[in-house]
């Protein structure tokens, strides 16, 4: 960095030392932790700081309760998260953690689907339901399950998103190569069948647009369908476990291994020389951090805040604004006496609730836990739904309005749960920004770039050369799976640029 340059903050011009790395990345989601486990593991020196990381967990009342939803398609089932793990060394333990939540239940108000893994249970279970329809309702269910190679083949080869005249040829010729993949998508069926499916669609995919626009776009809903399962902690306690991964291999994390409750130290500013970030400030740190490449897995609005002004000129404010958030989870927490809960209710239950303004929402159902995690005898049922992203910005009376509407538009499925209701919470309540904070757990975006296969977001090269994203906004429309293969493409990228290290057996 040259002295005196006027983009480079002061604060940056005389650290009390430089440390330097081949890879920093900031930010606390998924994928950046599967850039971070993946470049350590192939010898590159990392340093991970977990920029306003979101807690899988709060404590309220004496009582240990989930942020949001924990819940994950089957990772064995998704090629991108399978390889991940198994390049990690990680699936035994990953897998060994994941706890199966079966049935996935779509519940309306004569209705009571429980959606098994197998598929002779489930048309069992249609034909019961439905009637006649239910016949038609499990063959579109099959397909919608059934695994699709080809599709797994050209996400991980196609260069997505494209970027640059060659990789849209590439692209182009690949795509053409699976038309299945941008044809048409499965219709979902009419009624509260249809209305719960598309529901868990958009639990699980994180667009903004009100159905699927492809089939490709399908895959978050068809990954549920082959088995749901809970991670403590769910995308947030996975990416944990991969950022532990990090030092295992030799990386560096700041906060420990950053679980929960270690501390972290979030990125201050990132100081800017010419078309390169050269430095971060670390809040509370007097160094200053370089690497050959910085990663950033975090949302655009909030890499806009930590990026000097200048440095947010025309063209890279254009490629950020090119997702925007509409909304995210709210959530309410019930600890329940046992046996308070009715009869039947699964771990995980799509409810469609037939109110045009909140036409769904969702429940998950767990063991309680005391302050230390310790099990208690009671459930916690959760109770979630997506509301505008700026209802933080009301004020808490307007929280609490909504947490009062979701108690009441969940009435119908808890029949007789108020009078077992040992404690009631909401982790939007805990503190000033806590709603805001966790609304990014299940955001919605709507994707205002071209558009390839309907999935893609923001590129994961960024005009800051030395800056690459590793997002859930590079692949919003693929869920957990979108969220590995952003992961995977960023580690790519960056490694094509650095020497060649060896990789760690």
């Amino acid at each position: 960095m040259e002295p005196g340059r006027s983009d480079v903050s002061p604060s940056l011009k005389t650290p009390a030392s430089r440390l330097s790395f081949d890879v920093l990345v900031f930010g606390a989601q998924l994928a950046g932790a599967v850039t971070g486990a993946l470049l350590a593991r192939r010898g590159y020196r990392v340093l991970a700081v977990p920029h306003r990381p979101a807690p899988p967990a709060y404590v309220d009342g004496g009582w240990r309760l989930p942020c949001g939803p924990a819940i994950l398609p089957s990772l064995r089932t998704i090629p991108a998260a399978a390889a991940v793990l198994e390049e990690l060394g990680a699936g035994a333990d990953v897998f060994r953690a994941l706890t199966a939540a079966q049935p996935l239940q779509i519940l309306g108000e004569r209705m009571r689907l429980d959606l098994a893994v197998e598929p002779a249970r489930r048309a069992s279970e249609l034909r019961r339901e439905l009637g006649p329809a239910g016949q038609e309702a499990a063959a579109l269910l099959d397909r919608l399950a059934e695994g699709n190679e080809g599709e797994a083949d050209l996400l991980r080869t196609a260069p997505l998103p494209p970027q640059g005249l060659f990789e849209r040829f590439r692209f182009r010729r690949a795509s053409r190569a699976r038309p299945a993949a941008s044809a048409e998508p499965l219709p979902l069926g009419d009624g509260a069948f249809g209305d719960g499916l598309l529901a868990l669609w958009r639990l699980s995919s994180g667009l903004w647009d009100d159905a699927p626009p492809t089939r490709i776009a399908q895959r978050p809903l068809a990954h549920l369908l082959r088995g749901l399962h809970v991670y403590p902690g769910g995308t947030e306690g996975l990416a944990a476990e991969l950022r532990r991964r990090i030092v295992q291999a030799g990386g560096t994390v700041l906060g420990g291994d950053a679980g929960e409750g270690a501390p972290t130290n979030p990125i201050e500013e990132l100081a800017v020389d010419g078309r390169r970030i050269a430095a971060a400030k670390i809040e509370g740190s007097p160094h200053e951090y370089r690497a050959a490449f910085f990663v950033a897995a975090t949302d655009a609005d909030e890499l806009r805040e930590i990026l000097p002004a200048k440095a947010t000129d025309a063209r890279l404010a254009r490629v950020l604004a090119g997702v925007k958030s509409h909304g995210g989870l709210v959530s309410l927490n019930l600890v329940v006496a046992p046996g308070g809960l009715p009869e039947g209710l699964g771990p995980a239950a799509a409810c469609v609730t037939g109110d045009p303004a909140a036409p769904w929402l969702f429940l998950q159902t767990s063991a309680a836990a005391d302050a230390e995690g310790r099990p208690a005898a009671a459930r916690v049922v959760q109770i979630s739904r997506q509301v505008p992203s700026s209802l933080h910005a009301q004020g808490e009376a307007h929280v609490r309005a909504e947490l009062r509407a979701l108690r009441q538009a969940a009435a119908q499925f808890l029949p007789f749960v108020d009078r077992h209701v040992r404690f009631e919470s909401s982790p939007h309540l805990q503190d000033a920004d806590g709603l805001s904070a966790r609304l990014r757990l299940q955001p919605r975006v709507e994707v205002g770039l071209p558009r390839a296969l309907g999935v893609t977001g923001l590129p994961s090269r960024l005009p800051l050369r030395n800056l690459v994203l590793a997002s859930r906004e590079v692949l919003p429309g693929l869920g957990v799976e979108g969220e590995m293969l952003a992961g995977v493409r960023a580690a790519a990228i960056v490694q094509k640029r650095l020497p060649k290290k060896e990789l760690l057996r």
